[in-house]
């Protein structure tokens, strides 16, 4: 199964246990999207073992367009959430090189405070996060965050979430706003779910291992546009058990041209 990022910048974050750390600043490039990384190595308490932390960001520089500081806003909420398991605050604090450096501080901070190595499975805390910005389309910006982390236990947690921000409103695009005849749009995208998984168009969903409410198939606010075609994404245990995976549901922009109801 073929999962498209559709963005040029890639930002990658791995993070562990903090005892002792090493820092690297890579210079930021500064255009309308501001881009740059900021890293650190952490070590476990024996200094026998260790892991890079990475944040290669992007995110909107500061301007009167209300559409950029959404995303920016949405960024900062994120990271903080993230790195800090919704304990921290966003603030004020504007974003830059410094603020991203910040979460990496603040998330090797509280796993110094926990059993910070995984003994039974020689695993340090690692987390990983990609958040890339697309700005290329009249009406709307789309914002990706793929996001993963391992924390103990017998396997680690992902997910990507993707968002359509209106140019003029800055509010969230939904399924609503973008299609017109939801169910026709719905049957098409169920089509290309059964092809993906090889279902035949009668096949029980419950009976396939599929956690669709009351076994019937829905699309999510959770897609993006790439090239020619629009993107569904479903996060593990959203809709199948975790080994799974992500699943993504990619339809033709042809065959629901007609319900799409905004200039893409």
């Amino acid at each position: 199964m073929r999962l498209i990022i559709f963005f040029s910048i890639s930002l990658v974050l791995i993070l562990a246990s903090c005892i002792t750390t090493k820092e690297t600043v890579v210079k930021q490039v500064i255009s309308d999207i501001i881009k740059g990384k900021v890293q650190k190595t952490i070590f476990n308490d024996e200094k026998s073992d260790s892991t890079t932390c990475a944040i290669d960001y992007s995110f909107f520089a500061p301007s009167k367009m209300v559409y950029r500081d959404s995303v920016n806003q949405k960024i900062k909420k994120h990271l903080i959430r993230f790195t800090q398991f919704g304990s921290g605050t966003i603030g004020n604090l504007p974003l830059s090189n410094s603020f991203f450096q910040t979460q990496l501080d603040s998330f090797a901070s509280l796993c110094s405070s926990e059993e910070d190595y995984d003994e039974d499975m020689n695993h340090l805390w690692e987390l990983e996060s990609v958040i890339e910005i697309e700005d290329s389309h009249e009406i709307f910006v789309q914002l990706q965050v793929t996001s993963w982390s391992y924390t103990g236990g017998a396997h680690g947690n992902g997910a990507t979430k993707t968002w359509l921000v209106d140019k003029m409103t800055a509010k969230d695009l939904l399924l609503e706003d973008v299609f017109s005849e939801l169910d026709s749009v719905t049957a098409i995208g169920e089509s290309y779910f059964r092809k993906l998984y090889e279902l035949e168009p009668d096949a029980n969903l419950d009976d396939a291992g599929f956690w669709f409410e009351n076994n019937r198939f829905y699309l999510n606010n959770n897609f993006y546009i790439f090239e020619d075609t629009i993107v569904f994404l479903y996060s593990s245990y959203e809709i199948a058990p975790y080994s799974a995976g992500e699943t993504a549901i990619e339809i033709p922009i042809e065959e629901i041209r007609n319900y799409i109801k905004i200039k893409i």
